[in-house]
């Protein structure tokens, strides 16, 4: 290694101090130390300032900046992804927690890789009691580099959690935040990503993402919730300047994970309307036509596959991820 290259972590937080200390610390213990930990505060008014002004007098790694007023949950991530300098940058939500390993496991493969544009580790999507909700990276058949399109239309209804990604910095010449969706910019942010360039995707487990009542997405309504999905149809459609075939590919994919969507949350109303939407595309499909064909039988099927996804939950996900929950107490 000619260089030790620097990764810029960036954390916007907003009156969360408690939790703000865990993903601070969790930054500070990483095997990797050269990195700029760069936390951006929209106006807590709170204890934040003091909590992250104390590690900034006991690490210079860590640099803290306090808008003067509350700017917006996008706004403070575009000034703070203005702010990155380092060849690579991360983006950590104040109530996640990295693994020790993350940066020193990406880094290792951002530098054999030169061609991809991020790494993305699998993420365990985690109670605050240690129960593990999901990982969507293990949904994934296989783990590696994928090239434009296979990486954009792979990881619709699986996109990897940003807490566990490291980015190249050129990318931000390249991709922007869609400041017209709140809730899902992430999506499609990676799905921009993933159009233009080879991405890396590893089943290792490197961050935690705390699910809990008060987060932003939580408490969102199904209607914002499914406005958020069009949103990136309509990207994909219009803005993403993909070949026809791709771009019908990738809608279809995104109203399949809407279908999906209100099944679990049993709006069983607007997933037949898309099921009819998608009629003429599910044969295709083979785990997808099983998904509509049992639909008319929804209410019986839905408390079996409840029922199953418990048991599968306890044997299998809660059995082989749970001893990562020490991480984040």
């Amino acid at each position: 290694m000619k260089s030790t290259p620097t990764i810029t972590t960036l954390i916007v937080t907003y009156r969360r101090p408690q939790l703000l200390k865990k993903a601070i610390e969790s930054v500070l213990n990483q095997t990797y130390p050269h990195f700029e930990l760069f936390i951006c505060d929209n106006a807590s008014g709170d204890e934040t300032e003091a909590v992250v002004t104390e590690y900034c007098s006991r690490d210079a790694r860590v640099k803290y900046h306090c808008h003067a007023t509350n700017i917006g949950m996008i706004e403070n991530y575009k000034f703070g992804l203005a702010s990155v300098q380092t060849d690579f940058f991360s983006l950590l939500s104040d109530d996640d927690v990295l693994l020790p390993w993350f940066y020193e496991t990406a880094l290792s493969s951002l530098l054999r890789t030169p061609d991809a544009i991020f790494f993305a580790s699998s993420t365990i999507v985690m109670t605050s009691k240690g129960k593990v909700i999901r990982i969507p990276l293990s949904l994934w058949e296989k783990e590696g580099i994928f090239y434009p399109p296979d990486g954009m239309l792979e990881m619709i209804g699986k996109y990897p959690v940003p807490t566990g990604i490291v980015f190249r910095k050129k990318i931000l010449n390249h991709v922007s935040i869609d400041e017209e969706n709140h809730l899902t910019w992430d999506c499609d942010y990676l799905l921009n990503s993933a159009r233009q360039f080879p991405i890396i995707i590893s089943k290792k487990p490197c961050a935690i993402f705390l699910q809990h009542s008060k987060s932003y997405s939580f408490s969102q309504t199904t209607a914002l919730w499914e406005n958020t999905f069009y949103r990136i149809i309509d990207r994909l459609e219009k803005n993403f300047d993909l070949p026809p075939p791709v771009a019908k590919e990738a809608k279809n994919k995104v109203l399949l994970d809407l279908f999906h969507w209100h099944l679990q949350h049993k709006n069983f109303e607007q997933a037949s309307k898309i099921a009819n939407i998608l009629s003429d595309w599910i044969h295709h499909h083979t785990r997808t036509a099983l998904s509509f064909r049992i639909f008319p039988f929804r209410s019986i099927i839905m408390l079996i596959f409840d029922f199953l996804r418990e048991i599968k939950h306890k044997i299998l996900i809660e059995k082989k991820y749970q001893k990562y929950y020490k991480y984040l107490k």
